[in-house]
C-alpha cells in the first residue's frame, strides 16, 4: 500500500469505523476535502483507506474501510475491532 496521507491510532476507531485525528499529523502542505479518499496509517506499519467525513480547525474525522486494512504483521484478527460491513 502507498505511503500514508495521515497518521491515526486505529485503537481509537469506534463501532461504526469512525476515527478522528489531528490535522498536524499530516504533511504541512496537505489539504484535505470532505469526501476525499485517503490512506491512513500508524507507526507500526498498518494502513487503511478512509474517507474524509469532516474537517475542523485542528481535527479531521474519517470513516475507515476495514476491507482495505493492511496489517504490518498480517496476523489474523489484527483489526478485529474494525467492523466490516
Amino acid at each position: 500500500m502507498a505511503d500514508r496521507d495521515l497518521w491515526v491510532d486505529f485503537n481509537d476507531a469506534d463501532h461504526q469505523n469512525r476515527i478522528s485525528t489531528l490535522l498536524r499529523f499530516a504533511d504541512v502542505n496537505r489539504v484535505f476535502e470532505i469526501g476525499e479518499s485517503v490512506v491512513v496509517g500508524d507507526d507500526e506499519g498498518n494502513f487503511c483507506h478512509a474517507v474524509v467525513e469532516a474537517i475542523g480547525e485542528r481535527v479531521i474525522d474519517l470513516v475507515l474501510n476495514p476491507a482495505t486494512f493492511d496489517a504490518a504483521d498480517q496476523l489474523p484478527g489484527n483489526a478485529a475491532h474494525l467492523v466490516s460491513k
